[in-house]
């Protein structure tokens, strides 16, 4: 039995676990090590004509959210991950490391968890600009500032209570820890390069800073859509352009470019 019928539209998890093992059995799907999850290899993407996809990981998009808007769950959800990770709660200061679509929709998620004061940095003057535009209190170009000492200027040196690390840059990863105020959390999402990069360990034991790892998402997708339906989160204020399939090549370029932040392909009618 399924609650989907022929013609619905949904927004789909792209993770699909085995529902077997005992991360599956205790609720942390997404760490389960059998899942298929589409697009990374050796499981295949979207692009084909008919997708099969388990019914309950298929989510109704309300009439009010577009399929655009929809397809966009999938970064929405890590962002709400990471705040869930973080315990942003009412009244919190977040700083965001990264200003990509995982980094801006984490400002989003993190603002309608309750934070009041959200800082994100970046190295792209575009990037910083359309943060500013969607609302980041302050932006940091850490080409021409220190994070730490930009971030203890603008909290009169407290620091903030969460960082969220959405660039995998190295610089930023060690950078985390100066940045979040004592008893603080750092949230890591951002993958980098080289597996092991060096962090202030006195730091983390001596300011007792919680650091946390964030690994996709798990039970997010029915409150990214709830948040699109509400109006709470803007999503599609990212997309630089949009392409048809035709397009595919020409759309794999543009997304290169590092002043884009989303580019989107559309099949078939919106």
């Amino acid at each position: 039995m399924t609650e989907h019928e022929s013609g619905d539209r949904v927004t789909l998890e792209p993770g699909v676990p085995c529902r077997r093992c005992e991360h599956c059995k205790r609720g942390d799907y997404h760490l389960c090590e059998e899942v298929t999850f589409m697009a990374t290899p050796p499981d295949d993407g979207a692009f084909a004509e008919y997708v099969a996809w388990p019914a309950d990981f298929a989510y109704t998009l309300p009439e009010t959210v577009s399929t655009r808007a929809g397809a966009l769950c999938e970064p929405l959800s890590v962002g709400i991950h990471a705040a869930r990770r973080g315990s942003v709660g009412v009244g919190d200061s977040v700083l965001i490391s990264g200003g990509g679509p995982i980094g801006l929709l984490a400002m989003e998620a993190v603002r309608a968890a309750g934070a009041t004061e959200v800082v994100l940095s970046d190295v792209v003057e575009a990037k910083l600009a359309l943060a500013a535009e969607r609302g980041a209190d302050r932006t940091i170009d850490v080409r021409e500032e220190n994070l730490s000492e930009a971030v203890a200027e603008h909290t009169d040196g407290r620091g903030v209570d969460v960082v969220i690390e959405a660039s995998g840059a190295p610089r930023a990863i060690a950078s985390t820890v100066d940045a979040v105020r004592r008893g603080g959390t750092v949230v890591l999402i951002g993958l980098p390069g080289d597996g092991e990069v060096p962090i202030d360990t006195l730091a983390v034991i001596d300011d007792e800073i919680d650091v946390h790892g964030s690994f996709r998402y798990k039970n997010t997708y029915g409150a990214a859509v709830d948040l699109l339906a509400e109006g709470a989160v803007d999503v599609e204020g990212i997309i630089d352009f949009e392409t048809s399939l035709e397009g595919i090549e020409t759309a794999f370029r543009r997304a290169r470019d590092p002043e884009n932040v989303k580019g989107m392909l559309s099949i078939g009618e919106h």
